[in-house]
């Protein structure tokens, strides 16, 4: 009887294996972003305005660390939009 190929009995070596690892996480975190449109990054730009703001302004404790949340959650929706992409066009 002969030997069955590598190939066909599932297992690989450990480099194959972390070149298919490598290649899964870095298509997986290309597919996950997702990008904005400009009206949608001119919303998300406006919240984040709005929030700053009224932390300008003062106000109580919990009404600032609320605002700040929201802020930060403003901010990361931009980012995962990749909204910087339109630079100049959100400023004015």
């Amino acid at each position: 009887m002969g030997k069955i190929p590598e190939t066909l009995t599932g297992t690989c070596g450990p480099m194959r294996m972390l070149a298919l690892c490598v290649f899964l996480c870095i298509n997986g975190v290309a597919l996950a972003v997702e990008e904005g449109s400009l009206e949608h990054c001119l919303a998300i730009q406006t919240k984040m305005n709005h929030y700053s703001d009224k932390r300008r302004d003062g106000g109580l404790e919990t009404q600032m660390r609320s605002w700040k949340h929201a802020r930060r959650k403003a901010q990361r929706e931009f980012r995962q939009h990749r909204c910087y992409r339109f630079g100049g066009q959100l400023k004015g």
